[in-house]
């Protein structure tokens, strides 16, 4: 289920109805135009609250001090109302009481994300409040979210607050500035990723509009294949800073895998898109004239990461680190082109280079990733128990599972019994100071065979990203097991259809209802 809609574009409903045909249901339309309806009513609450910051910002007073640092930041009156930009008022519950007087029911409101009940379901309040508001919109133009940035910097407070995930917004599959870019990525052949919205922004009034951001600096795979919709290039400009580069050099990963051609536009006399065009636009426009390809810009930095190192080491871990660049680079002339640069700068020749890259290839495995898993079993179960494997041989090497929440721990099941009885005595284990030696001593022989080939295999993930691959194998898992479940209930909706059991056929399709949504918001 999940599947269809992630690779095929499905919208939900239509998901659930190619999962109803392939298990022989034939789902009655009332739940499928339920499904339409409420998607509509979450899309229509967004439009209108996005029309109530708007109208706050540009025409009452408590909008005026958001208005005044628009124009401070250099943005006309036009840009504003192109990008909608508004104003929440700092209240608990101005936009709760605008929409329940337009008559949208609280529930609904808090399922779109912008108010938030309160416990014991007495009463709600608004997320956003004293925030410059940046509706989100979808490539097709529907509102799908917010974005809500504090105007006086406070600790106590994020600087930045969006919309949770809702039945219309998935913040790692929506670009911001996507639905205004598209056009220019068509005609232009090249989308141009930037960190920010107001980078975007200020791009697009200083007359270079082909740009769009992720909501977070974390590109998504997701993301990067709606751009390729439009265009197979792709030119990455992120923050000057250090984090800004190592953000850059992932989404260069990220665009590598989706098939994309990557250029690197670099910015020297500003830490950010925005902050250059406002000391001078054409600088903008001429540091992405002058971007350079993908593997121009790691080279440069790795040569300056060790540009103060002493002589030696310096050519040694520069070495090291770009003949494993090197040796990710799948076209050969590509690869052949750095190989000949990288030799002139080390002063070595060639074929020590080329040496070095293939003697690499046989030593080191491929690195992977759940995705990279996915990809490799077609079979959910098969599928389930590789990703299984995967994150208890993670979970072994870090000793703990503090980064997932408790109630997936506590979900979390394993049909396999010995994978079965290597989690149960990890729950109970990382508890404590986990240690692999007493572990392995309070299990049986043939368990402890299978904790050492977990606890040794080398999957190539890197080590930093193994909290983050825990928590995505475990939704995977989930995923598999609600698709599971939601084939079965199809076939006892087709039964309960076919004994015309109208009682228990409400009972099944609510179930089904239920768990499609979990699904969902996974």
């Amino acid at each position: 289920f999940g599947f269809l809609m992630k690779y095929e574009n499905l919208e939900f409903v239509e998901a659930l109805k190619i999962l109803a045909q392939k298990a022989g249901v034939q789902l009655k339309s009332e739940y499928q135009e339920a499904a339409h309806s409420k998607k509509d009513t979450l899309l229509a609450i967004n439009l209108l609250a996005a029309e109530f910051f708007h109208y706050i910002l540009l025409n009452e007073p408590i909008g005026k001090r958001a208005l005044e640092y628009l124009v401070r930041r250099g943005l006309g009156s036009e840009t504003v109302k192109l990008f909608k930009l508004g104003y929440a008022p700092q209240s608990w519950d101005a936009l709760g009481r605008f929409l329940k007087h337009k008559g949208y029911a609280s529930k609904d409101s808090i399922d779109s994300g912008l108010l938030i009940g309160k416990p014991g379901g007495s009463g709600f309040y608004d997320r956003f409040r004293g925030r410059l508001m940046f509706p989100i919109f979808s490539a097709r133009g529907d509102a799908v979210g917010f974005s809500g940035r504090i105007l006086t910097e406070n600790k106590d407070q994020p600087k930045y607050v969006n919309t949770p995930e809702t039945a219309v917004f998935s913040k790692g599959q929506v670009l911001y500035g996507l639905n205004l870019a598209r056009e220019s990525i068509k005609k232009k052949n090249e989308a141009i990723l930037v960190e920010g919205n107001m980078d975007v922004i200020s791009s697009y009034q200083a007359g270079v509009q082909n740009v769009v951001a992720p909501l977070g600096s974390a590109l998504t795979l997701e993301q990067v294949r709606a751009l390729k919709r439009y265009s197979d290039q792709i030119a990455i400009c992120f923050d000057a800073d250090r984090a800004g580069k190592e953000a850059a050099r992932r989404g260069i990963e990220i665009a590598e895998q989706a098939g994309m051609s990557i250029k690197v536009v670099q910015i020297q006399e500003a830490k950010d898109p925005d902050e250059l065009i406002r000391k001078d636009a054409e600088l903008w426009t001429k540091a992405i004239l002058s971007s350079v390809p993908i593997y121009d810009f790691l080279l440069h930095l790795i040569f300056e990461k060790y540009e103060s190192a002493e002589p030696l080491y310096r050519r040694k871990k520069i070495g090291q680190e770009a003949i494993a660049l090197l040796g990710t680079i799948s076209d050969k002339l590509i690869q052949a082109h750095y190989m000949k640069i990288l030799a002139e700068k080390l002063n070595l020749t060639e074929e020590v280079i080329l040496e070095a890259i293939q003697k690499q290839k046989i030593t080191k495995p491929q690195a992977q990733t759940v995705q990279d898993i996915i990809r490799q079993k077609s079979d959910y179960q098969e599928r389930k128990k590789l990703l299984q494997e995967y994150l208890l041989s993670l979970l072994l090497k870090l000793g703990s599972y503090s980064m997932l929440d408790e109630t997936l721990v506590d979900e979390l099941s394993f049909q396999d019994e010995i994978l079965g009885a290597i989690w149960d005595q990890f729950k109970m284990d990382a508890k404590e100071q986990f240690n692999i030696q007493r572990f392995c001593g309070k299990l049986k022989p043939e368990v402890v065979t299978k904790i050492d080939d977990l606890y040794l295999k080398d999957w190539g993930t890197p080590e930093e990203i193994f909290g983050q691959e825990v928590k995505i194998a475990v939704l995977e898992i989930e995923k598999i097991d609600l698709q599971d479940q939601l084939k079965h209930l199809s076939q006892k909706i087709g039964e309960a259809e076919k004994k015309e059991d109208e009682k228990e056929l409400e009972v099944l399709t609510r179930q089904f209802a239920q768990l499609s949504k979990r699904l969902v918001n996974l």
